[in-house]
């Protein structure tokens, strides 16, 4: 199983967690209750994290983007604050939280 973290693409709450499966218990240690409703810049390191949303605001602006469907490797902190790996696939979906 993979885990799963899809976040807020609204420009009200970018970056909010809106869910996540239990997998990433194992991975990060935060259960998915610790995480639903915070932004998802609290697991990475500052220097990523003070600018993710800008760059998320830019990255929705685009019509398509480089990194749509691309696997890579990405730091992340985990709840005990160790720096740890994931790979990220970073996949644009439609809203249905608050319909389409």
């Amino acid at each position: 199983m993979t885990g799963v973290i899809i976040i807020s693409g609204e420009r009200s709450n970018i970056g909010v967690i809106k869910y996540c499966n239990t997998k990433i218990t194992e991975l990060i240690k935060y259960s998915p209750h610790e995480l639903l409703g915070q932004n998802v810049n609290i697991l990475m390191p500052k220097f990523i994290g003070s600018m993710h949303d800008d760059i998320l605001m830019s990255y929705l602006e685009l019509t398509e983007s480089k990194y749509d469907n691309v696997e890579r490797l990405a730091p992340m902190i985990d709840k005990d604050n160790y720096l740890v790996f994931a790979r990220i696939l970073t996949k644009p979906l439609p809203s249905l939280f608050n319909g389409l």
